[in-house]
């Protein structure tokens, strides 16, 4: 069984993102405390898997005050030991941005409409509803391709196939469909 391990900072705009693992047997779920950055290079290391889920800009994963005060849960600095990993989930604004440039490899999102404040920067007219149908339909497909082990391509197409059915009704899945990927 795979071990996994969930970096999620607390945050209740991205509750929904918690269908992704709470169907997972075996991780390890971090959603705050100072002291886990120092070892979170023995973490990534130690776990077959490492799931990133929350906020995030090119840069990295935000803390969003979880960590102390620390901007970042992970950045640059960090990414060590996940060169080593090609089955990584990095689900943030922007998360496919910083896999690229730190050549990682896995699944990642771009910027990633999950909150009307997101919608209404990129332009996207909809309403709270199509924002809930597209977290809800995004999570549980990742979530359900992750329990069933699905290797990142066959995540890919999974999560494609869940959410494509949508495209032509919800704007916010239309505008999130083409910004995920596998690296």
């Amino acid at each position: 069984m795979m071990k996994r391990l969930v970096i999620h900072p607390k945050d209740g705009s991205t509750s929904f993102l918690k269908k992704i693992y709470e169907g997972l047997k075996n991780i390890t779920l971090i959603e705050s405390g100072e002291d886990i950055l120092e070892n979170l290079d023995e973490l990534i290391r130690t776990h077959d898997q490492v799931l990133f889920l929350g906020h995030g800009m090119p840069k990295g994963l935000l803390a969003v005050g979880q960590f102390g005060f620390n901007t970042f849960v992970m950045n640059a600095s960090r990414v060590g030991g996940l060169k080593e990993k090609d089955n990584s989930i990095f689900i943030w604004c922007y998360a496919s941005d910083f896999v690229r440039a730190h050549h990682l490899g896995g699944f990642a999102t771009g910027m990633f409409i999950s909150e009307e404040i997101e919608a209404y920067a990129m332009g996207v007219e909809c309403t709270e509803v199509d924002i809930k149908i597209s977290n809800e339909v995004f999570a549980t497909a990742v979530g359900t391709a992750l329990e069933q082990e699905m290797g990142n391509h066959e995540l890919y197409a999974h999560v494609k196939q869940q959410y494509e059915p949508l495209v032509g009704t919800n704007p916010v899945v239309r505008y999130n469909w083409g910004r995920v990927g596998v690296w």
